[in-house]
């Protein structure tokens, strides 16, 4: 007992952690004094896949609140899927990438580039800029898709500051309405401590009713 009370935490070496991403980027990473994530080597992709990869489409797209969905690029890409889910709008989290696929066929596009790495910025200007995009099309009686890569970090990022702005919600309530949607949402870490922060630090800035 007395070795724990003279324990001191800066005693404690700093470990560097080598990360993998699930689609082939590698990076190491660091703790910062608070515990939060830090990368201190430049991301590169050694051309491989940090597991075995499922080759099937993945076409489950969940709508968290009435009119508004998360899913994958697969889901971006299945035109007949859009059409059951009458999609009018879609927000394109990986533009450089991914093609907004049916914008000849009268979608609306908004398209971004977000990187899925802990240490990303959510820029207050990106954030707006989304929100606005989603009321627009949701108050015009439209139907938004927020898709990334796999449908699971940056999309539901996206979606969870728009709930948190827009709808009111805390964050534990807007990640349990998407995790309810599509069960595999999951922000990185980075991308949870920056939602924390918008919910301190900003008021909704707009009264709709949560739905």
């Amino acid at each position: 007992m007395d070795d724990i009370r003279s324990f001191d935490v800066k005693s404690l070496r700093k470990v560097k952690t080598s990360v993998k991403t699930v689609d082939g980027r590698q990076f190491v990473e660091v703790r910062d004094s608070k515990g939060e994530p830090r990368i201190v080597s430049t991301p590169r992709f050694d051309g491989s896949m940090g597991f075995v990869p499922d080759l099937k489409p993945d076409l489950q797209v969940g709508e968290v609140i009435p009119g508004l969905h998360i899913g994958s690029q697969d889901a971006a890409a299945d035109w007949c899927l859009l059409q059951s889910l009458a999609v009018t709008h879609v927000v394109n989290a990986v533009a450089t990438t991914v093609p907004n696929f049916h914008e000849g066929r009268g979608l609306t596009y908004l398209a971004l580039e977000l990187l899925d790495l802990p240490d990303f910025t959510l820029t207050r200007d990106t954030i707006h800029k989304v929100c606005d995009f989603i009321d627009e099309a949701l108050s015009s009686g439209g139907s938004v898709l927020v898709h990334c890569n796999a449908g699971v970090s940056r999309s539901c990022a996206l979606v969870l500051a728009f709930l948190i702005l827009r709808r009111g919600m805390d964050l534990r309530e807007a990640l349990e309405k998407a995790r309810t949607a599509r069960p595999v949402v999951r922000p990185n870490d980075g991308f949870l401590r920056q939602l924390r922060e918008l919910q301190k630090n900003m008021r909704p800035s707009t009264q709709s009713p949560s739905s």
